[in-house]
């Protein structure tokens, strides 16, 4: 909807409110349906090729986003809600860490699942997520995170300003303010400003040290913004006691989680051919 009403606005596009509304009926979850443009989705759809072939890959997308939620999504909000049987630390750590799998595993198995919905009607709709934990640095952490709100962000807000003030303006604050709102669009808390002024450090650190530092300072600042994000997420209501209260992690699990991420290495390796 966004997408759509400012290529509405620049006159970019000749998508129905028909269409837009055809998209969003696809999400069970609206913050996990892609931000795409306007005349993308009308080509997409224009394009439709109901088939076998599209039907069968719809329910298998359709199949892994509701098996990630069924058998992963109730087991970490309880973890991430009660915390863990760890000392403190360890346990303010694994819940942190839960609770970024939680969120990337509730928003993405809705996206799946719409996704696999739409491709069973032969409609190709943009992944909304890719294998965050596989990410080189936090640019990329933002190309896999919710990815098409990050593109629509540097297509509507981040090039604009930086044609319009590049010269002005060093490229890497123009960056960090677009964080800000970012975390502003997701609401006006002082969650959301924490989690935007996070972010926009952490991709404007990134993109500083990439050359200098290599590759494995990248992985090591994506490793502290899935921490990061999980703790400002659950910061106002962790347990008081982590060490003497909270959930034991059964085998059942563990099982789904080797399967999750599996399935997250199969769909990364497919994404490098």
């Amino acid at each position: 909807l966004l997408g759509y009403a400012v290529d509405s606005w620049k006159k970019n596009t000749d998508l129905t409110l028909s269409e837009v509304t055809l998209m969003g009926s696809f999400f069970p979850l609206l913050m996990a349906g892609p931000v795409v443009k306007g005349e993308d989705f009308s080509r997409r759809v224009r394009e439709s090729d109901m088939s076998w072939d599209n039907a069968i890959n719809g329910c298998l997308i359709f199949a892994i986003g509701f098996l990630k939620i069924f058998f992963l999504d109730d087991v970490l909000d309880e973890l991430t809600t009660t915390g863990i049987n760890r000392t403190e630390v360890t346990g303010i750590i694994i819940t942190a860490l839960l609770s970024t799998l939680r969120l990337y595993v509730s928003l993405s198995s809705f996206a799946d699942m719409g996704r696999g919905v739409a491709r069973a009607f032969g409609i190709q709709v943009t992944p909304s997520f890719l294998p965050v934990f596989f990410a080189r640095n936090p640019s990329d952490f933002w190309e896999r995170w919710n990815h098409t709100v990050a593109g629509w962000f540097r297509e509507y807000l981040v090039f604009p300003s930086l044609l319009k003030w590049g010269r002005k303006i060093p490229a890497n604050l123009i960056v960090f303010i677009a964080f800000l709102i970012l975390g502003l669009w997701h609401g006006f808390d002082i969650e959301w400003v924490v989690f935007g002024v996070f972010n926009g450090l952490m991709v404007v650190l990134g993109s500083m040290a990439r050359r200098s530092l290599g590759e494995y300072f990248g992985r090591i600042l994506v490793l502290i913004m899935i921490f990061g994000n999980g703790y400002i997420h659950i910061a106002g209501d962790l347990p008081d006691h982590l060490g003497t209260s909270g959930t034991n992690i059964g085998v059942g699990f563990y099982l789904a989680l080797a399967a999750f991420f599996f399935l997250e290495w199969v769909q990364e390796r497919k994404n490098e051919r």
